[in-house]
């Protein structure tokens, strides 16, 4: 389960460093002050989503084992 995670989660981490740098960079070259000031909130941002993905985590997975138990009770 940890590998397909994993292996699940890198191109479309990958995939979202690559836009994040793409952006930034037409950003950049367009105005050099408007680009850092829109993306001076990106690092908050991720602190606020780390922190949130860490809390609803657990409740996530309590969730889905539920949900199998309810699925398995109603095909029996």
């Amino acid at each position: 389960r940890q590998i397909q995670l994993f292996l699940v989660f890198v191109p479309i981490a990958g995939a979202n460093l690559v836009m994040i740098l793409g952006v930034a960079g037409v950003l950049l070259t367009i105005n050099v002050e408007l680009a850092l000031l829109a993306l001076a909130p990106l690092p908050v941002l991720n602190l606020a989503a780390t922190a949130f993905s860490r809390r609803m985590g657990p409740q996530s997975a309590d969730l889905q084992r539920r949900l199998a138990d309810v699925s398995g009770v109603v095909e029996e």
